[in-house]
């Protein structure tokens, strides 16, 4: 018995008679993407299609001289040696000797590596780094580095890497014009669509509008595609939002599906839809930042920045985070890093001064042993905990839309409500400082003001209704009336109850009344179902049985329910459909509150703008 060993992983296995299928299956089982080829010696015992020449174990000496094994360019190689099969046959098998048969001295994947790609694989490597270049926002200069190429011809001596202006001219623009139909197919299907519009800047200030589509497909899932992404001369001009807004619904064939549309809190947005005779809905999310922020600005900013101060000190100075962590470690505290708070993002500067307050201990120790000076005083310490208590609402807040991609007006909706309401109580307590209390108020303030189109939107008020999470939930404050949007809804159900009483009656056989009578009314007697329900009748009854079915939890998708539900609740399904595909926001809520986002926007706003149009629209709208 002896044993045969793949030089290419140095497995291991036995052979008799002559025969060695276990490394041959081993090797098609393992090494298939390896090219071999069939070698045999002129005095050689016949080969294999592996080129394994098979011998087995012999105790009688050769008289012969040892013939030098013979070698083949092949990745595949492997070893046969003689091994005894067990302890007492070691000394019959002594005078043996091993013979290595290799079928290559070439070990290494290279020989594979050096094979020409074929077509279908270079066009593949062709479009993942495509993928690669619009999905992460990378400058096609990188096409042109010289350590990129240098990378990439490591990973692959055979891959031709495409130049620059193929991949932007040619390469994207294929993809690009599949994406185009690939949208339009979509939204033909659509039945309800909503609108949002994002401005943004680029590093060189080039401002742009970029409008995006939602709608709820086939598979009841939300589905977001980008439709255009303009440059703008003047970005607070209505004008060039109504522009490309009519551009998008012409282009797409949208008109008369459009539900509503979404702008940030800026003045052009609504005046741009109020152009378009459409419903506008502002964007929560910079709303609830414009709140935070005005409200730090006109009561506690002076305390807010000399936390920014310091942070921003600490982070500068070469000793300054390791002092703190060797400050913390000294004193027995949790290591928690200081972190300065990003513009126009509420939770970062909650996120901030949270930090701030538990480090207070080390902080201070720190800011002694460092020599910085502060004006932070006892009543600084005291702002930044009770403004913490009020921030914290608004902070639950942004991480409730962060966590959904796609955050639904109906929630929009129901989390002004309970905002306003835990911070109005809040300014109700006696025992928090005047400074607090003033911030306190001017948080409730702008809710109140700036939210006013989720406090008293009808639009909103059904969509919380027709939110299995929320229903009766969402007017518990008094702001909006339950009746009346219960009405509303019995009103907008009543054309889509089919088949309607009069259709019923209108269609006959063509048989006399009373003809029928005579003939069947005897047999028929009670049990023909005659039509008693009237539109409305059946409308109240629809609706009446969904609000009797209980909520489903705050963090389950509603539209999960609306899937399995769909078919008991025709006509309320199709108000939903055309209702909760309205976002809350003008981009996805981990875009507008996480550092993730944050990142994604620098990396968007370094992009040239020769061909930002087609990167973006491909980066949103393809998926593969």
């Amino acid at each position: 018995m002896g044993v045969a060993k793949c030089r290419n992983c140095r497995m291991v296995y036995k052979y008799d008679t002559g025969t060695t299928a276990n490394l041959k299956r081993h090797i098609g089982r393992c090494h298939r993407r390896y090219p071999y080829e069939t070698q045999r010696s002129a005095t050689s015992s016949p080969v294999s299609e592996f080129g394994i020449e098979a011998e087995p174990a012999s105790s009688e000496p050769e008289s012969e001289p040892e013939a030098k094994p013979e070698t083949k360019h092949s990745p595949i190689a492997f070893t046969i040696e003689a091994e005894p099969a067990s302890e007492s046959e070691a000394e019959d098998a002594k005078p043996t000797r091993s013979r290595q048969r290799t079928a290559s001295a070439e070990t290494e994947p290279e020989h594979f590596l050096r094979q020409p790609l074929t077509s279908e694989t270079s066009d593949l490597l062709d479009q993942t780094l495509l993928d690669v270049l619009c999905k992460d926002s990378v400058p096609f200069d990188l096409l042109e580095s010289e350590n990129f190429k240098k990378f990439v011809h490591t990973l692959n001596p055979m891959y031709n890497l495409p130049a620059k202006k193929q991949m932007s001219n040619s390469m994207l623009g294929v993809i690009y014009a599949e994406a185009v139909e690939n949208v339009e197919d979509r939204l033909s299907s659509a039945t309800s669509i909503a609108l949002t519009c994002e401005g943004w800047a680029s590093v060189g200030n080039t401002h742009y509008v970029a409008v995006t589509g939602h709608f709820l497909d086939k598979h009841f899932k939300i589905s977001s595609n980008l439709l255009e992404c303009s440059e703008v001369s003047n970005p607070r001009s209505a004008k060039h939002i109504t522009t490309r807004v009519k551009a998008s619904i012409e282009r797409y064939k949208l008109q008369g599906k459009v539900v509503a549309i979404v702008t940030d809190s800026a003045a052009d947005g609504k005046v741009a839809v109020s152009d378009l005779k459409m419903t506008h809905v502002t964007c929560f999310a910079h709303t609830l930042n414009l709140i935070v922020e005005s409200a730090i600005s006109d009561s506690i900013k002076s305390t807010i920045d000399e936390v920014r101060r310091i942070v921003r000190h600490f982070k500068s100075i070469p000793n300054g985070a390791e002092t703190l962590r060797t400050t913390q470690h000294r004193l027995f505290q949790a290591e928690v890093k200081l972190k300065l708070d990003t513009p126009a993002r509420c939770n970062a500067t909650y996120d901030m001064l949270n930090r701030f307050l538990q480090n207070k201990v080390s902080l201070l120790v720190c800011l002694d042993t460092l020599g910085i000076t502060t004006s932070l005083g006892n009543v600084d310490w005291d702002i930044i905990e009770q403004a913490l208590s009020a921030l914290k609402y608004f902070n639950s807040a942004a991480n409730v839309i962060s966590a959904e991609r796609h955050v639904m007006i109906s929630h929009v909706g129901f989390l002004s409500s309970v905002l306003l309401q835990k911070t109005a109580n809040l300014a109700n307590n006696p025992l928090i400082l005047d400074e607090v209390q003033f911030f306190v108020s001017l948080l409730t303030q702008g809710l109140q003001e700036r939210l006013e189109d989720f406090f008293c939107s009808e639009l909103v008020a059904k969509a919380m209704l027709l939110d299995p999470r929320i229903k009766k939930l969402g007017f518990q404050n008094g702001l909006l009336s339950y009746k009346e949007t219960h009405d509303a809804i019995v009103m907008d159900l009543i054309p889509l109850q089919t088949p309607s009483v009069d259709e019923l009656q209108s269609v006959t056989t063509g048989v006399a009344n009373e003809d029928v009578d005579m003939l069947f009314g005897d047999v028929l007697g009670a049990n023909v179902t005659r039509p008693t329900e009237t539109p409305r009748q059946m409308a109240l009854d629809e609706l009446e049985r969904y609000m009797n079915m209980n909520n489903i939890e705050l963090d389950k998708d509603p539209l999960t329910w609306w899937k399995v539900h769909h078919a008991k609740f025709p006509s309320l399904f199709a108000l939903a459909n055309a209702i909760l595909c309205i976002p809350g926001t003008v981009a996805p809520g981990e875009r507008l509150f996480s550092k993730a986002g944050q990142s994604y926007c620098e990396k968007r706003a370094r992009l040239s703008p020769k061909h930002l149009k087609e990167i973006l629209f491909v980066q949103q709208n393809v998926t593969r």
